[in-house]
């Protein structure tokens, strides 16, 4: 599904040092900000080539049936990592009552409470993609100021890599 487009056409892996993003590097990201700010489950999406689509990359926390439905999501569509990567924002719901004013279609397919921030992955001059990560109900209803630090952060080092695979004509495709 993903892969360092070098490694997938010539066999070879890259150059080491090359600071390529690959499947298990977008993982290991995506662990480390679950854990960072003690969320449940998550995934990262990655803008689809030539396509307003976003593309789930990789997931963690929930079963693959279960994400289903979000695997391909166009950039249009009302739901948080899409408007993430629009607006160039977070967007927090803080819960089950916001999550159905907000974003019902969400809501009718997902009817139990929880908490959701979705970021995009995005540096100054390019949008990769978005990441959303959730917390059990139990979650206040506002987002902390150490959470939001941490997950901008780890977004903002992460669409870094991607770049940088992107000037080094070394895509991470979905």
């Amino acid at each position: 599904m993903l892969g360092v487009s070098e490694q997938r056409t010539s066999g070879q892996p890259p150059p080491a040092g090359t600071g390529g993003v690959d499947r298990p590097l977008l993982s290991l990201a995506l662990a480390a900000m679950l854990d960072e700010v003690h969320a449940h489950s998550g995934a990262v999406y990655l803008l689809a080539p030539d396509q307003p689509v976003l593309e789930m990359a990789v997931m963690a926390g929930m079963p693959r049936a279960f994400a289903a439905p979000w695997e391909r999501v166009g950039l249009s569509a009302p739901i948080p990592v899409a408007q993430a990567v629009r607006e160039r924002r977070l967007v927090w719901v803080g819960g089950e009552e916001e999550m159905a004013r907000r974003f019902p279609r969400i809501a009718v397919v997902l009817p139990y409470p929880f908490a959701l921030a979705a970021l995009p992955l995005a540096t100054g001059s390019a949008v990769y993609g978005a990441v959303f990560v959730t917390w059990p109900a139990a979650h206040p209803p506002v987002l902390a100021d150490w959470e939001r630090e941490h997950l901008t952060a780890a977004c903002d080092r992460l669409a870094l890599r991607l770049e940088r695979s992107a000037v080094e004509r070394r895509p991470v495709l979905p």
